[in-house]
């Protein structure tokens, strides 16, 4: 059936070819082989084509359109972003991401430097930690983005009692925190896992730095490592170390 589909147009095609010769030479010699208006039989044989050219476009039309489908579907299938809501959710993304952590954990926040949980510091800790015992030790790296004549006073206990998490799990040496002072800082918290996954976060509520949604992009080596470049050439550059 679908070999019929696809020679039926060349056959229609061929046949007003035919006709058109056959019409064109009785005329030239003078027979009057049709009876009916050459006018007539020119229209016929333009029908004949618009019908062949008719059916090869809506066969490949029909290809296409199945084309595009596949294409569609693949992309769809392939998707390498997703979507966290909330902030509960966003940080426990992120502790997942950080139980997949090999080399270096690289985070951004912007704003407010005790916005992440306490159960997150956990986390990183115990992860540089099984590294670490596993002779394979791996690195933290934290640049905040605020505005340093904006600190709380006790700013600086503040960072010194979270870095405190990590010394007691004997990992504080692989622990860095940094500052970017910027006036009235906006910007998105980023979190970037050795050079494979990336977490994008922020808040579209004004007024808070309460994170409340975040982009994911899992296992795409190619993208990942833009932002890992980007951090540690441009980033870590433009900052001051704190501890």
């Amino acid at each position: 059936m679908k070999r019929a589909v696809k020679t039926l147009p060349t056959y229609l095609l061929i046949f007003a070819g035919v006709a058109g010769v056959v019409v064109f030479v009785f005329d030239l010699v003078g027979v009057e082989f049709f009876t009916k208006d050459p006018a007539l039989i020119g229209l016929l044989i333009l029908g004949v084509l618009a019908t062949g050219i008719g059916i090869e476009r809506a066969t490949t039309l029909g290809r296409t359109e199945s084309a595009i489908s596949a294409i569609e579907a693949f992309l769809t299938n392939t998707a390498v972003t997703r979507r966290v809501q909330g902030k509960e959710e966003i940080y426990k993304d992120g502790i997942r991401l950080v139980g997949q952590a090999e080399t270096r954990i690289r985070s951004v926040l912007v704003g407010d430097s005790m916005k992440a949980p306490k159960a997150f510091a956990d986390a990183v800790a115990a992860r540089l930690q099984k590294l670490s015992k596993q002779g394979k030790p791996a690195s933290m790296v934290v640049i905040l983005v605020m505005q340093k004549s904006a600190l709380p006073t006790n700013f600086e206990d503040l960072v010194r009692e979270r870095h405190e998490i990590y010394r007691r799990k004997g990992v504080g040496q692989f622990v860095s925190v940094r500052l970017i002072d910027q006036e009235n800082p906006v910007g998105m918290d980023y979190l970037i896992i050795d050079r494979r996954h990336i977490s994008i976060s922020f808040t579209p509520t004004a007024e808070t730095h309460m994170l409340m949604s975040s982009i994911v992009i899992e296992d795409q080596p190619e993208i990942a490592e833009q932002f890992a470049d980007w951090f540690d050439n441009k980033l870590i550059p433009a900052s001051a170390a704190l501890i």
